[in-house]
């Protein structure tokens, strides 16, 4: 029975839903490679922790991405009349966040994230011994800002991942990681596409094994988990892609794969990226070293606050990008 409803669904065309963890709300669309149309979208948005008496703080609870992600994707497939054509979910997240779980694999923390600045100091300290300036935005200064701040939770820690790697993970209850998301982290080596060892050691010893293994892609996470596949109103086949990190989704959706094509992406934050087939490394930390979606480099400049005099400085730079690539 099973064989003869995948023959009826291959002669049919195959749907699929994309999905966005974002910093400000989850949205998901369901697409038709066939007709290259959007045919469905939903929606849910949700807020940040934030604290006057400590600059810099900017949290969320992970179960806000959960709730979130499962209301734009219910609402999405709502008006999809034939939900067995939906084959595959991919998800894209705001990067750089920090996710703590504990052995059993439970959070121990909101999320700091990539909007966070409170391990300013963590950053320049890592930055000097690296030897390359990153921001207090990458997730190795908010994992030594823990470490450091918060002794007891950092003690209970086992797993550390990044928004998308923990909303894939609700999704099929695998933990993996993916470059693109991987290489925004601060010690991960885009050269030889593995975690540097070296980077999370100067960061704390055990760091190296709280990272969750790396995975292609081409490879798939996983299929959906028999409750979630129940709580979408989703087939348990549906599998889910690697999906990314935000900025290397958008390349991917708008084509920016072959070297010379660029992007510009105005949300909560301004970013300017490119496709290149070579790292691109910067020292000053005004480029930042990321990988793509496809195995391939995504040389980026960012702007936090996405306002127009910062807008305009980075629009400066462009030429140095366009040099580097």
């Amino acid at each position: 029975e099973r064989e003869r409803e995948l023959a009826v669904t291959m002669e049919m065309s195959l749907l699929y839903i994309g999905v966005d963890i974002g910093t400000q709300g989850a949205k998901a669309v369901v697409y038709d490679p066939r007709t290259k149309e959007v045919v469905a979208r939903g929606g849910a948005t949700y807020g940040l922790v934030t604290d006057p008496k400590r600059p810099g703080l900017a949290e969320q609870d992970p179960d806000v991405w959960i709730q979130g992600g499962k209301e734009a994707i219910k609402e999405a497939v709502a008006s999809v009349s034939d939900r067995k054509r939906i084959a595959c979910i991919g998800v894209s997240g705001q990067q750089h966040g920090l996710v703590v779980l504990d052995e059993n694999k439970r959070v121990l923390r909101r999320a700091k994230l990539w909007c966070d600045s409170e391990s300013n100091a963590e950053a320049k300290e890592l930055s000097s011994t690296y030897g390359l300036e990153i921001g207090p935005s990458f997730t190795a200064s908010k994992v030594l800002w823990l470490k450091r701040n918060e002794p007891e939770t950092w003690a209970k820690c086992k797993h550390v991942l990044l928004p998308h790697d923990y909303f894939n993970y609700w999704l099929t209850g695998r933990l993996v990681a993916e470059a693109s998301d991987a290489s925004g982290t601060g010690y991960y080596d885009i050269v030889e596409r593995c975690w540097s060892k070296s980077k999370m050691a100067a960061v704390d010893p055990n760091l190296c094994d709280y990272v969750p293994p790396l995975i292609g892609p081409n490879d798939i996470v996983g299929n959906l988990l028999s409750e979630v596949a129940d709580i979408l109103g989703l087939h348990q086949g549906v599998t889910v892609s690697p999906g990314g990190g935000d900025n290397a989704m958008s390349a991917l959706a708008v084509g920016a794969v072959s070297d010379g094509t660029a992007v510009i992406s105005l949300g909560t934050s301004g970013t300017l990226f490119g496709c290149s087939s070579r790292p691109v490394f910067d020292k000053e930390g005004i480029i930042c070293a990321f990988c793509d979606a496809t195995g391939k480099y995504l040389p980026l400049i960012c702007t936090l606050n996405c306002t127009g005099k910062k807008l305009r400085k980075k629009a400066d730079q462009m030429p140095l990008m366009r040099r580097s690539c």
